[in-house]
């Protein structure tokens, strides 16, 4: 079965066990167009670097998670330790501080029906109070306010990164990549060094703000077996010839000798 990261302490103190494929989904902020402008950059910036992604994929996401500064992760592109959120220096947070009540004030919408979001954008939330930017999570089952900001989950195929990013960026809506950069979107076959210089003009301005990355996770019933392989594949999914039911019968380590015992028998003649 499916589990969230947010419950897989619950699901070892049941007794199951948990499989993974490699990371498979992004989550990140993306900012409207009332907040994407040059003028508020400097809020951007104070929220994408007061996250303390590390924390919030060992502990929250219960070391789930891999912290993400970039859109694609390491697997895929082999440069995602290239982006690197630095943390704000003392005089960006004195400009913060300076700043009108309302520009430092923001409403983060998250999908009403997606715990591990909701989880995230609180703890967004946390540490951009740190950084003097007060962040309301807004979750609406229906109408709403405006919000600033939105955090996005965005699932992708473990295929090539080029498709990756432009499949990434389809997701985002081209009035979100649009304000980012006027870059396209690389094409099919385009070199690691074009899908770089987009993700890198997509994400410099604080527009898009990638936080973490996950990958599926499963979780294992007491009776299910796999062989010499993982249960589950680098690109999520089952590797069904590899896995086996034990039968609810047959003890975990079965004593039984090689042969049954038979009464003792004087030797032919």
């Amino acid at each position: 079965m499916a589990v969230r990261p947010t419950d897989l302490r619950r699901l070892v103190q049941r007794g199951l066990r948990s499989v993974s494929s490699r990371a498979l989904e992004a989550f990140a902020l993306v900012f409207e167009p009332h907040r994407a402008t040059p003028a508020d950059l400097l809020v951007r910036r104070a929220v994408a670097t007061s996250i303390d992604r590390v924390t919030l994929s060992t502990v929250l996401l219960q070391r789930q998670a891999e912290p993400a500064a970039a859109l694609l992760p390491s697997w895929l592109s082999g440069y995602a330790p290239m982006f690197q959120s630095t943390p704000a220096s003392a005089s960006s947070r004195t400009a913060i501080a300076a700043l009108p009540l309302d520009e430092r004030r923001l409403t983060l919408r998250v999908d009403a029906a997606d715990p591990v979001a909701q989880a995230i954008a609180e703890r967004v939330a946390v540490d951009a109070r740190e950084a003097g930017i007060t962040i309301k999570v807004q979750a609406p089952v229906g109408l709403a306010p405006r919000p600033d900001v939105r955090l996005v989950r965005v699932a992708f195929d473990a295929t090539t990164p080029d498709r990756v990013l432009a499949a990434i960026m389809a997701a985002l809506g081209s009035r979100a990549t649009a304000l980012a950069t006027t870059e396209p979107a690389p094409a099919i076959g385009a070199p690691l060094d074009t899908v770089y210089r987009v993700e890198r003009a997509l994400v410099e301005r604080d527009i898009i703000v990638p936080i973490v990355h996950l990958p599926v996770l499963y979780g294992l019933g007491e009776r299910v077996e796999s062989w010499n392989g993982p249960a589950v594949s680098p690109i999520g999914a089952w590797n069904l010839a590899n896995v086996w039911l034990r039968s609810a019968s047959l003890p975990d380590k079965p004593d039984r000798p090689d042969r049954p015992d038979r009464p003792d028998r004087p030797d032919r003649q």
